[in-house]
């Protein structure tokens, strides 16, 4: 006989069993279970309730409710069933994570994943490095960026958000002794009054050959032939250059113009017409009327691109057939050139005529066919029509209100074509989807053309801001230094309280209402880069 007492400490004992002797370790328990679950407290999650001990993620919400558990005791309970039990950043179901990455040259904050409450927004502050801008904000989330603060949409699910950064220094694009192809970042439409339009070229970066002069070469419907129309100076080659281009001996607008610059080793690359397979050369601008540009050669074009293609042409596509009519070929045999081509079948594949039809309404009228009408051109009458001639068809029918929608798209897209730094598809094709027959919606469409796809250098200061001046503040000459990231301001006029500044003019809005005005040192209404 083994005679056991109660002991602190493990206690051994030799026993005899099975013909040889063995050890038996055993001790004695005088660990509590507080709440009588059948869960020692040392392994009891939730010591002082009966009904759950069990929290794998450690986040304080139990993973299930205890087999013993009555329901008396579950609905006493405080505690609440954990959602995501191997998560212990969350445990209710309404509860989404977003993750949140940033790749280098910038920081994002919060960075990392974080809790959303559902139908909740995540907002994230992001600040590029000195010398790099913000490139994209991407993920599932989808939001809107404004300024350096990205709002999510309301989240329903788990996210993410993915931040990339891009270098604001040009890199050289050639590399000489000959100058590099001029950019164009900004165009206006043909004043008929001065019979002129104006086009901004980008300043040569310092890594690049300096050009002394750029000239401008034109080519209409009624002078097909380019044909050298203006040559403008350069005095600081890093300096943005407007030049004006007189447009009188040159026919009717639209004009096709492309740009070449000069030094002393010789001329840029100029554009080959005969196998077009220098693109880079292509820098074509399209100086439009400010009306009907869909009944021109070149609207006609964007709108083959658009409803064919789904996008804006390319600058050396638009050369292309641009030049194709003015050697005597006729619209309908351009558009017709477009279905064997190899981008057209590989686009279409083997989607039916039924889904061309739907995109072909979506891209150009913003909406899905009427079903009458659907039926009749998919499988009716209109059957036989096609493809290529059902785009023509639609916008020959189109309604006075369809009218607008098409001039307002082949004008944005004309936009896109004359100043993109690099070709986006997808872009293009999105933001052609929000153009209506609105003036806001071309406006807002060449705004974002303008701030995402061009080779100008990121919009100035941010749209909004807020300062507070003293009471006893006056106005002086200059009156006061306003210095927001890297741009002055001087204020020479102001009634005191606070005020807010836009850019592109520059105004600064006090709380009265009044206008102030700003002026840097040579007096233009701006600012200026410190």
């Amino acid at each position: 006989m083994i005679t056991c007492f109660l002991a602190s400490a493990p206690v051994s004992a030799a026993v005899w069993g099975e013909g040889k002797w063995g050890e038996f370790t055993w001790q004695s328990s005088t660990e509590a279970d507080s709440d009588g679950d059948g869960v020692l407290d040392s392994e009891d999650a939730f010591p002082d309730d009966p009904a759950a001990s069990v929290d794998s993620d450690d986040d304080g919400a139990p993973d299930a409710w205890n087999a013993t558990a009555t329901e008396a005791q579950i609905a006493a309970s405080s505690l609440v069933l954990d959602a995501h039990p191997n998560d212990s950043l969350r445990s209710l179901a309404s509860e989404f994570l977003v993750a949140v990455s940033a790749g280098d040259n910038g920081t994002v904050t919060p960075l990392g994943t974080q809790v959303v409450e559902q139908g909740a927004s995540a907002v994230i502050t992001i600040a590029a490095d000195d010398g790099y801008t913000i490139d994209e904000v991407a993920g599932s989330c989808g939001g809107t960026l404004t300024d350096s603060t990205y709002t999510t949409n309301l989240v329903n699910a788990d996210c993410d958000v993915v931040v990339s950064f891009k270098s604001t220094t040009r890199m050289a694009r050639c590399e000489g002794p000959n100058p590099c192809v001029p950019q164009i970042i900004g165009l206006t439409d043909y004043d008929a009054e001065s019979m002129s339009a104006d086009v901004t070229i980008i300043g040569a970066p310092e890594s690049e050959p300096a050009p002394l002069e750029y000239t401008t070469w034109c080519a209409s419907e009624a002078l097909p032939d380019y044909t050298q129309l203006v040559v403008e100076s350069v005095v600081n080659p890093q300096d943005d250059i407007t030049t004006t281009i007189p447009l009188a001996a040159s026919g009717e607008p639209p004009y096709l113009c492309y740009f070449t610059a000069a030094n002393g080793a010789g001329s840029s690359e100029a554009p080959n017409y005969v196998d077009y397979d220098n693109i880079g050369a292509f820098n074509h601008v399209t100086l439009m009327a400010p009306d009907d540009f869909r009944e021109t050669i070149q609207g006609k074009i964007q709108l083959m691109y658009i409803g064919l293609l789904q996008r804006a042409a390319d600058r050396t596509g638009l050369a292309y057939w641009s030049r194709t009519f003015y050697n005597g070929a006729s619209v309908d045999a351009i558009r017709s050139s477009f279905v064997p081509l190899e981008e057209f079948q590989s686009f279409w594949g083997d989607r039916t005529r039924g889904e061309f039809l739907t995109a072909l309404y979506l891209i150009y009228f913003n909406r899905e066919p009427d079903p009458e009408g659907f039926e009749y051109w998919n499988t009716g009458g209109g059957s036989g029509n096609p493809v290529d001639q059902l785009a023509q068809i639609f916008i020959d029918a189109a309604s006075v209100y369809d009218q607008v929608v098409l001039e307002n798209k082949a004008k944005v897209a004309s936009h896109y074509t004359s100043l993109y730094e690099t070709y986006d598809r997808d872009a293009i094709k999105a933001v052609l989807e929000t153009v209506d027959n609105t003036e806001e919606s071309v406006a807002a469409a060449i705004q974002t053309i303008n701030d995402n796809y061009t080779a100008a250098p990121p919009p100035g200061p941010p749209a909004t801001a807020s300062f507070e001046f003293a009471d006893d503040f006056e106005a002086a000459d200059p009156t006061l230094e306003a210095t927001i990231g890297d741009w002055v301001f001087y204020v020479n006029a102001f009634n005191g309280g606070n005020f807010v500044y836009g850019y592109g003019p520059f105004a600064l809005k006090v709380s009265n209402e009044q206008i102030a005005n700003i002026s840097d040192e040579v007096g233009a209404t701006r600012g200026h880069r410190s």
